[in-house]
């Protein structure tokens, strides 16, 4: 058991030390409880030797595929040269489709759709019928993994063939490969998460969505960039609500879902809720649109890992049920008071249950997580909230930073039949139903593309290779060549069942879904359970009985051999301007520590601030806490009355900026001595080579014109610097005692970082480098705006005519 203290200190001095809550920890892992093995550890290597053995035994009159993995697809990679391109034939686009199965492709950069000249869009007829909704859900997904080999879409078609050529996939495949001649690019794209089916029941429209990242490279005499919003508007002669009209009508809807499905959820502990929707054809699970890859969700914490002693207090709650007091396993989880080292007092009464401190501060944020789950999900408090369920069985860790904790509903309505008996309700803008194997393809390809990709290719291959060995099979005629084939058969089904054993374990979601909706077992802890138990134990416990002799509890809790890191003070600090554009660019000695509010001491601990701010400041520890850390903060209890005032709570940004000054066209200045300038008002200047000014272009509830300067590196993203403007400026209306508006760590995701030139702006991808800006992008202004108004900064501009 590990007990920690800390000083935080600036370039003035340090402060006392204080403990960290809780007191004491000790390190471990939630898997230690039920020794639950890791779902995602070896499968790339098993599927990578699967693949393998697979092209080792194929004929050699088959096409020849490689093990490598394949690299990202480019845009423009099949180009038709000289002066053979002048001669070609435009493509035959389907411009009145009525019945049957068709594919489209949508090609768009930044606001601009890629339309034919007649301002259509791309658009191939498949087949003139359409099928059963079974057969075309099961072909719609198959063409769902073949947007990962697109590079061998030439392959797959040629060995199909040797089959049949009048399936739907072998349609599809045609169509497909007639649209990559006809755009001049091999990458068509990933699908829209359902087709699109027409309302007459005779159309049904097969999408894909790509995002062009150079639209230069797709030039050609009979295609056009077009502005979407011409794009959304019907040409002289189509039909009204007929199957163009509705894949205009839907164009933007695909567009945001093909941006916000590859966003990936933050760093952190997260708390989702898993509902499902079930007919006879298919089964669905609601999610947001704003997050579509993961189920919806809260934050928890930001720390995303979860140790055993914690979880072992999670999962003893479930006893409560019964009046049978619980049994630790070791002596460091003592979960009765005053019981002994051997864990004896199984007959003190279940009100006397007692967690440890980092126990209870768990088990009360993920109680606290669970309100507000329901808030945003909008469950009624009065009977619905109490059937439900926290997963206890195990924790879905989707990679090292991101773990997920899982609410299901009750046993009855977890896989419902009809919307009506959810305890949610799906007639909100922000929740749709997206159908399960669509939802499993966007959950692996955000945070597991490498695998899903090598599963694909695989997968692909084995099913044509499985359906001309059975054609093999069934056209054999002597003896030896019916061994072949069935020896041949048998070695490709082995392949697919190890293939199918490997994959189990990475699509968790049907596992929990089929443990959810058992009802022999009785799976999860009651939420009402938890609230209940919290509700009637108001005291916060602490870990006086793990401190040996040779510790004192308290604010000045003493560490034996602790060993103190301190910082370089700056030797010329004194000589430096206090109100100069470089005061706060620095760096404090080797430590690295950047001067911003969020690395310096508390003044109510160092004591350094005049009289007249003092009253200003009082609760600037917990606002910071409250801003810098996602979701809401466990309540703590009051100190002590001689400590003399709360404890503070840091959380340090794990960004490579540091942030220079703020700039604000107000004169009012925030009253600060000079002990504690958070923040300077700083003249406008031109920026240094590595320092970027920000501007913002949204309602930050400060003047108009204020900005940012920001110390970057090479390796800064576009999310950080946004993630980072956007946290100083919620900083600075703090500092000068503004009503807001503050923007959570949740809401950091609605905006973007855009490049301006006067009426031309350039919006950076969240993983773009800003230093790598090419002219004329660089000579131009940074702006952070919101993702859904396109021309805040344009207008901003225009506004202030100095910037111009």
């Amino acid at each position: 058991r590990y007990f920690i203290r800390a000083s935080f200190g600036n370039p003035k001095g340090y402060g006392p030390f204080s403990a960290s809550r809780p007191k004491s920890l000790v390190p471990s892992s939630w898997r230690n409880v039920d020794k639950v093995p890791a779902r995602i550890s070896d499968q790339s290597i098993v599927v990578t030797s699967l693949l393998d053995q697979l092209l080792r035994s194929r004929s050699t009159d088959l096409a020849d595929y490689s093990v490598e993995e394949d690299q990202d697809q480019e845009d423009g990679r099949i180009r038709k040269k000289g002066l053979l391109q002048l001669f070609q034939t435009a493509p035959k686009f389907a411009k009145s489709p009525r019945h049957g199965v068709y594919l489209t492709t949508i090609m768009y950069h930044e606001d601009k759709v890629l339309l034919t000249n007649e301002d259509m869009l791309p658009l191939v007829e498949v087949q003139d019928d359409v099928p059963g909704n079974s057969a075309l859900n099961a072909d719609f997904h198959w063409l769902t993994k073949m947007c990962f080999l697109w590079a061998d879409l030439g392959k797959l078609r040629s060995d199909l063939s040797r089959v049949s050529t009048s399936t739907l996939r072998s349609r599809l495949l045609t169509a497909a490969s007639i649209m990559q001649s006809a755009l001049g690019t091999e990458n068509l794209g990933v699908t829209y998460f359902k087709p699109l089916r027409h309302s007459s029941g005779g159309a049904v429209v097969f999408s894909l969505v790509h995002q062009v990242k150079s639209p230069k490279s797709l030039v050609s005499l009979s295609l056009k960039w077009a502005p979407l919003s011409k794009a959304q508007r019907r040409v002289g002669g189509e039909e009204e609500g007929g199957v163009v009209d509705l894949i205009r009508s839907s164009l933007r809807d695909q567009i945001l879902f093909h941006q916000v499905s590859s966003v990936s959820v933050s760093r952190g502990l997260h708390l989702c809720y898993l509902q499902s929707h079930t007919t006879i054809d298919s089964m669905s699970v609601v999610a947001a649109n704003t997050s579509p890859s993961v189920l919806p969700y809260i934050k928890v914490r930001e720390n995303p890992h979860v140790t055993s002693e914690e979880w072992q207090w999670i999962r003893h709650l479930n006893s409560l049920s019964s009046d049978n007091t619980l049994q630790p396993t070791s002596p460091t989880t003592n979960f009765l008071i005053g019981e002994s080292e051997e864990g004896v007092g199984e007959d003190l009464p279940r009100r006397q249950l007692r967690p440890t401190e980092s126990q209870y501060a768990f088990g009360k944020t993920l109680q606290l997580a669970v309100v507000r789950l329901f808030q945003y999900l909008e469950v009624e408090e009065e009977g619905e909230r109490g059937d439900h369920r926290i997963y206890d069985s195990e924790i879905i860790e989707l990679g090292p930073d991101i773990s997920l904790i899982l609410v299901l509903p009750s046993t009855d309505t977890v896989c419902s039949v009809n919307e009506t008996s959810m305890a949610i309700n799906l007639n909100r803008v922000d929740l749709s139903l997206v159908p399960l194997q669509a939802w499993e393809v966007l959950h692996l390809s955000t945070y597991h593309r490498k695998l899903l990709a090598l599963y694909a290719k695989l997968s692909s291959i084995l099913d044509v290779d499985l359906s001309i060995a059975r054609q093999g099979q069934r056209e054999a005629l002597s003896t030896e060549e019916v061994e072949q084939a069935g020896t041949t058969l048998v070695m490709l089904q082995g392949i697919s069942d190890s293939l199918e054993q490997t994959w189990r374990g990475v699509r968790w979601i049907r596992d929990v879904l089929s443990v959810a909706r058992a009802k022999t077992t009785s799976v999860g802890i009651s939420v009402a359970l938890l609230s209940e138990w919290y509700t009637n134990q108001p005291d916060t416990p602490d870990d006086s009985q793990f401190s040996s002799s040779q510790y004192t509890t308290g604010s000045s809790l003493q560490v034996k051999s602790a060993n103190v890191f301190r910082l370089d003070t700056l030797t010329n600090w004194n000589s430096r301007v206090s109100h100069s554009a470089s005061s706060d660019s620095g760096t404090l000695g080797k430590g690295g520590l950047s001067r911003t509010p969020t690395t310096r001491s508390d003044p109510l601990q160092f004591n350094v601030m005049n009289k007249e701010n003092e009253s200003h400041m009082t609760n600037l520890a917990h606002v910071r806490t409250r801003l810098l850390a996602d979701g809401t903060p466990l309540p703590l209890p009051p100190p002590p009355p001689d400590q003399g005032g709360p404890p503070s709570t840091y959380s340090s940004l794990n960004y490579s900026v540091s942030t220079n000054s703020i700039d604000s066209n107000d004169n009012e200045v925030v009253g600060v001595s000079r002990h504690s300038d958070m923040i300077c008002p700083q003249p406008s200047s031109s920026p240094e080579p590595n320092i970027l000014q920000v501007f913002a272009a949204y309602d930050t509830g400060l003047a108009q014109g204020t900005s940012v300067r920001i110390s970057v590196t090479t390796s800064t993203s576009a999310r950080e610097v946004v993630d980072l403007v956007i946290k100083q400026l919620n900083m600075a209306i703090i500092l000068k005692g503004k009503e807001g508006p503050l923007y959570e760590n949740e809401k950091l995701r609605n905006f973007c970082l855009v490049a301006v030139i006067g009426n031309r702006e350039r919006c950076l991808r969240d993983d773009f480098k800003p230093l790598n800006l090419q002219n004329p992008w660089k000579k131009g202004r940074l702006f952070v705006r919101m993702k859904h108004d396109l021309l805040a900064a344009i207008e901003h501009i225009s506004r202030h005519t100095t910037m111009l």
